[in-house]
């Protein structure tokens, strides 16, 4: 059986199930009046709307839902967000997550982004649907007159996303022609077990129910295999994929398994690690022809690096303290003091004048060739440090 020698994954053949990405942004032309609008600055960096909008709209902020509060909710989400650059550049200067966990999750965005881009150009030509084909389909479900206009457009979205999962398939076949992954039993095997261990024991504290990866497990096997971490998972051209690798990479997949009995665990498993094989495949060579350099691609690393700089800056400084409100006063005194000796500039008539829908929702983004991550990091609520800041710039009398 296969777990008992070498296993070896051949990636010549025709993918499974390739998800585009469905863009939860705003439409291009709106995205691009946005980014042109800038609501503040730190430093030289600016905060335009389209950072504020991607950061509220896009995923659960305070006071949105409330029209009375419509326009504190702009506010104090652009406060928090130049808290946040004003802790990420901090954490800059002192080198704080230039190793260890934020760098390996900033390498397997990376990644990711690159390949969701390359995926876009791929499938960027794909011919529209007709309206023969739309009305042919929509005449087979017999609708009421009123329905028409969203099912001719809900025909439309799935006939364009069919053509550009062929193209995605058709390039995919043609990278992949030849190219051999060959795993190391051993380690996958490990990597496996300790999975199922976590999954059981998950499953067994809610008394039962589904089996799919909990968000936490990456980061429970990061510790359990820590010692194991560069070890190579599969031996691909060029460079190993290493154990460490695919656990960072396994955040963007929403794996489910039907059975937590050893051997289907592992055949199941084997396939998932199929689909992360490929698309780490796929990333290396969006990163060959530098599709990481791409303005939508550093936009979107940047996001997110910053906030994952900034939290690990923020938390070394409320460490000290456990009451909430000693949290929130050391946080505000720390990011007040840091404002003071730097260059920050608010535009507050541009920000309230930043439409913003006042639906709290969660949203995902959908990567090119597989899997998905949110569309966004969630903001966190940093803006009790402008006061202090603000008396301290006040001229004494």
């Amino acid at each position: 059986m296969f777990f008992r020698r070498a296993l070896i994954l051949v990636v010549a053949l025709l993918p499974g199930v390739l998800a585009p990405r469905v863009s939860a942004a705003p439409r291009a032309l709106a995205r691009r009046d946005l980014a042109r609008d800038t609501l503040a600055w730190v430093g030289e960096r600016g905060i335009t709307a389209l950072d504020l909008v991607e950061r509220i709209e896009l995923m659960p902020w305070q006071e949105k839902a409330s029209p009375a509060a419509a326009e504190s909710a702009q506010v104090h989400a652009l406060q928090s967000l130049v808290g946040e650059k004003l802790l990420a550049a901090e954490a800059e200067r002192e080198g704080l997550g230039r190793t260890g966990a934020i760098a390996r999750m900033r390498r397997s965005l990376l990644k990711a982004l690159a390949r969701d881009a390359l995926y876009r150009e791929v499938t960027a030509g794909a011919p529209a649907p007709s309206s023969g084909d739309v009305e042919r389909i929509v005449a087979r479900r017999h609708p009421r007159p009123a329905e028409l206009p969203a099912l001719r457009r809900a025909v439309a979205d799935s006939l364009r996303q069919s053509s550009r999962g062929q193209r995605a398939a058709g390039y995919l076949k043609r990278l992949l022609a030849g190219q051999r992954a060959v795993v190391d039993s051993a380690a996958f095997m490990e990597l496996a077990d300790s999975l199922r261990r976590i999954m059981r024991a998950a499953r067994a504290q809610r008394g039962g129910g589904s089996v799919d990866i909990s968000p936490d497990a990456p980061d429970m096997l990061l510790a359990r295999l820590a010692p194991d971490l560069e070890r190579p998972l599969a031996r691909l051209p060029g460079a190993p994929y290493t154990i460490g690798e695919a656990l960072e990479d396994l955040r963007f997949y929403p794996f489910g398994f039907h059975s937590l009995e050893r051997r289907r665990f592992a055949l199941e498993m084997n396939a998932h690690l199929r689909l992360m094989v490929e698309n780490e495949l796929v990333a290396r060579a969006a990163l060959r022809r530098h599709f990481d350099q791409r303005p939508e691609v550093r936009h979107d690393l940047e996001m997110w690096s910053d906030m994952w700089s900034a939290q690990l800056a923020l938390e070394r400084v409320v460490a000290p303290y456990h009451a909430p409100a000693e949290r929130r006063e050391a946080a505000a005194r720390y990011v007040a003091g840091l404002a003071q000796h730097g260059r920050v500039e608010f535009n507050y008539v541009a920000a309230r004048s930043v439409s913003i829908a006042p639906v709290s929702m969660l949203t995902r983004r959908y990567l090119g060739f597989g899997g998905g991550m949110l569309a966004a990091p969630a903001l966190t609520p940093l803006w009790d440090w402008v006061p202090q800041w603000r008396a301290a710039r006040r001229p004494l009398p």
